[in-house]
């Protein structure tokens, strides 16, 4: 089972808004990270061996609304 496999998981996603009515501009960042191992079979979920991958996402956005 492959979510079996995961140690941790975290992510961090911070968006600014600026408004111009009727405009609203806004940029997203987000980071997400997990630590991928082999399960080391105790019975208790234990991973080891982890190994981090990561994922970067810049979002932009434009709104206009009428």
């Amino acid at each position: 089972m492959r979510g079996a496999e995961i140690d941790n998981l975290f992510r961090v996603s911070p968006r600014i808004t600026y408004e111009i009515m009727p405009l609203a501009i806004s940029a997203e960042y987000e980071y997400t990270a997990a630590n991928f191992g082999t399960v080391n079979g105790d019975g208790r979920g234990g991973v080891t061996d982890t190994n981090l991958t990561a994922n970067r996402r810049c979002l932009l956005s434009f709104k206009y609304s009428f």
